[in-house]
């Protein structure tokens, strides 16, 4: 059955993002900023902490959060507008800062990885956009997968918006709302009956996602802001500071 979604919204997902969450970025203030060399971290004076992947090797560098010229790095709500901007560290600090205003109001969510709440049945079309290490574990279940992946050139992207159109199932890395490509494969998705967003830097704020295929986020809640931001100074990837969080699920309302 195809599912058609409502066009009421007339933004796109960075757009939809900061409208959610740019009157709590008033209310708060950013304590430190953190550049890696996979990943970048915000910390807000609330507690909330918010990480984003970085494409792309850039040095380790601490910053303080004062505005820089170089980088477009000024105040919380201004870092927040950075979502979507056209270069890319500037974006990725706006999601960390996005991620982290909404971990800071988004109260208790179901844990769970999302290979144990999403269904998968024998025969779904699976279409993955980014790499995630479920792959094996999603084939075992039956799936029939295909893979896109730039960074590792997997998949043939001239064939994605047929594969998306077609799927049963779409699992989109949350790096593709940085890179600004997550409205060209949103656009795509005709009858998925699950479409949903995956990874460290998924900015949990549902209600961002409403009109739009996107069912479910599934990203995580550090538990020690304070250990992952050391493993992300450190030039750490997601193995570094994943012990030190819990993976949750966000439902987005229909």
């Amino acid at each position: 059955m195809t599912t058609l979604y409502s066009k009421r919204k007339n933004m796109n997902t960075a757009e939809r993002i900061i409208k959610a969450l740019s009157s709590r970025a008033v209310n708060d203030e950013i304590t430190d900023i953190t550049i890696g060399r996979i990943y970048a971290a915000v910390t807000l004076k609330s507690g909330g902490f918010g990480v984003a992947h970085l494409e792309g090797a850039h040095g380790t560098h601490r910053a303080s959060p004062q505005p820089d010229a170089e980088n477009g790095v000024g105040d919380l709500t201004d870092m927040l507008f950075r979502l979507g901007d056209a270069k890319p560290l500037a974006s990725a600090l706006g999601c960390a800062a996005a991620a982290a205003l909404a971990a800071a109001d988004i109260g208790p969510l179901p844990e769970g990885d999302v290979l144990d709440r999403l269904a998968v049945s024998d025969g779904d079309r699976v279409v993955m956009v980014g790499g995630f290490p479920i792959e094996e574990a999603l084939r075992e279940r039956g799936a029939a997968l295909s893979v896109y992946d730039r960074s590792r050139g997997l998949g043939d992207m001239d064939e994605l918006p047929t594969k998306l159109h077609d799927a049963d199932l779409v699992i989109v890395t949350a790096t593709a709302i940085i890179n600004n490509t997550i409205d060209d494969i949103l656009k795509q998705i005709r009858r998925a009956r699950e479409t949903v967003i995956l990874g460290p830097s998924t900015i949990l704020a549902p209600e961002a996602f409403r009109y739009t295929p996107v069912t479910r986020l599934f990203g995580v809640v550090f538990r020690d802001a304070s250990a992952s931001r050391q493993a992300i100074a450190d030039g750490g990837g997601t193995r570094s500071f994943i012990r030190y969080a819990k993976k949750v699920e966000a439902a987005v309302p229909g």
